[in-house]
This record gives C-alpha cells, structure tokens and sequence, in this order.
C-alpha cells in the first residue's frame, strides 16, 4: 500500500481523533487517498530544472545510481532489473543510469557500511506508538539504526527539530511538532516514501483474524489462539471470517 509519509498511518492520533499523519504540516502530503501521487507534467517540470540547475554546477548526466543486489541468488537478480527498468522508465536515462552494485553474501559489510550504494529500499517497524520512533531513524541521535546502517548522512536542523520536539510532553504540540519535522524530511528527501506492507495474497488453512494483532512491537508474532482447519481456506469462508471480525 502506498504510503506518503515516512510515519505509518493509524500508528498514533492527536486528542481529536486525528491521525498523526494528517495533521499540521504533513496533512498537504495525505490530500490524495487515491494511491496516484505522480504528477507526470509537474514531475517534468521539476527534472527539467534541476537538470538546468545542476549542470550549471559542473553535474554530467545521466546521475549513476548504485543499487545493490546479491550476486548468484536469481530472485535478487530479477529483482534489480525490474528495479532498473522502472527507475529508468519513469525517469527517463537521459536523466539517472541504475548501475548493480553487486554483493555475495552480506549486504551491510559489502555495500552499505563502505559506503557503495547511492540508494536502497529499506523501512522500519515502529517498536511503540509515537513518531520519534520513525523520525529518529533519520537523525544522528541515539537509536538511530536506519541512518546508521544505510544513509549515513548528518542534517543538524533535522536533528535539533527532532530533539525539540520529543521534549513536549502535551500530545497535540507534540505531533504538530513532529509532524513539521517529517514534513522537512520529505521537503528536503532525507527520506523518499514509498509504501507500508498492507494486504497480502496468501493461501492458509490459519484465520489470521485470530491472531494477536499489534500496529507496532512483536505481540503479533506470538502463535497463540490461532484457529485453523484441515484444508485451506476459501475466498468465501474468508469474507465471512472478516465479517465476524469487524
């Protein structure tokens, strides 16, 4: 499921029933439930401008992207070239060229902690409901994992934003505070969104309505109270078993 925010939704809500997510500054970013974000004529316009811009600065294009992929594992392989040819399909190789940047059997000591990657695809699982939880992952401050492990990167206005805002107590400041630092995160693509696991095809003799469920923390990993039959379960059963549900 597409996702325009680097925070999950339905993580945390402000005292009126607000979704973080939508509120203050990132509600521009959450105008379009959709799931069309892209703006074919507009997002010309932007390439259009930082191309001019930037050769004006000694770039050469196309931009090399480095992307990392296991080398031998055929399911990784397919993977980079579908990631290839949609990078390049929708932003045109007159602008970025993917290079594989390949690895053969650890990504972080290969790749990400020397540095031979331009981008990757990564996410985060929040551990409790609160957006320093995700936000942080972007800083230089402790607990940083993400940026630690992929981005290496320093944004000290970021940082400070961050820092400020985890020290309001009173719920709405807090996530009108947070939310005017996510939107500088995206603003300045420290982060680029891309989507949050959501529905997933499955063929299961388990009814998943029955599991623990937790929008954050490891509770629904716990195999308890399960209920499952002898042969898997039908499209119809399904319908019924999310009925009973809601």
């Amino acid at each position: 499921m597409m996702s325009n925010t680097f925070t999950a939704d339905s993580l945390c809500w402000n005292s009126e029933g607000t979704d973080y997510t939508k509120v203050g500054a990132l509600a521009e970013y959450n105008t379009d439930e959709s799931q069309a974000r892209l703006d074919a004529d507009l997002f010309q316009q932007y390439k259009e401008t930082a191309m001019s811009e930037l050769q004006a600065q000694g770039v050469t294009f196309p931009v090399k992207v480095y992307y990392a992929y296991q080398s031998g594992a055929q399911a990784e392989e397919d993977k980079f070239a579908i990631t290839k040819s949609s990078f390049e399909e929708y932003l045109g190789t007159d602008f970025i060229e993917v290079v594989g940047q390949p690895y053969t059997r650890n990504s972080r000591s290969e790749v990400y902690l020397v540095n031979k990657h331009s981008v990757t695809v990564a996410g985060w699982g929040a551990d409790y409901g609160d957006p320093y939880n995700f936000l942080v992952q972007l800083t230089t401050l402790e607990g940083n994992y993400m940026n630690s492990q992929y981005s290496h990167m320093s944004d000290p206005t970021f940082d400070q934003m961050i820092v400020e805002a985890n020290a309001i107590t009173d719920i709405d400041a807090r996530y009108e505070a947070f939310a005017e630092a996510e939107a500088y995160a995206l603003e300045h693509a420290l982060i680029v969104p891309g989507y949050v696991n959501g529905v997933e095809w499955e063929v299961t003799r388990i009814n998943d309505y029955s599991k623990p469920y937790a929008k954050y923390g490891v509770a629904n990993r716990k195999i308890k109270y399960w209920e499952k039959q002898a042969d898997a379960y039908t499209a119809e059963e399904y319908e019924a078993l999310a009925a009973q549900a809601s």
